[in-house]
């Protein structure tokens, strides 16, 4: 009985010794991923967005939204002093999402 016991032990050490959790990162991983993640979105980019006034969204070829009269096409710059731009416009969320000069992006309702 003792000879089950000990051999029993001795497999689930070497069985357990080669398991690893399926989301464990590897090593240096976290490091990678950290810097990949885009930024946090500056105080100027927040309060921006938010009182922007979104008049109308256009759909089509050519997606823009209307902001004071103005239109704004995806990917032209809103406000160059932030470096805000127009990325995309979602009809099924109906949102759209801008991004500053640092790569930092929010969306916004409309």
């Amino acid at each position: 009985m003792k000879a089950i016991s000990v051999f029993f032990t001795v497999a689930v050490l070497l069985a357990t010794s080669f398991i690893r959790p399926i989301f464990a990162e590897p090593e240096g991983a976290s490091a990678a991923q950290k810097a990949a993640r885009p930024p946090e979105p500056s105080e100027a980019f927040r309060t921006f967005v938010k009182d922007m006034r979104i008049d109308g969204v256009r759909s089509g070829p050519v997606r823009a939204i209307f902001v004071n009269k103005r239109v704004i096409r995806v990917g032209e710059i809103i406000n160059s002093v932030l470096g805000v731009k127009l990325v995309a416009v979602n009809f099924d969320t109906e949102t759209v999402v801008f991004e500053d000069k640092t790569g930092a992006q929010l969306s916004k309702g409309y």
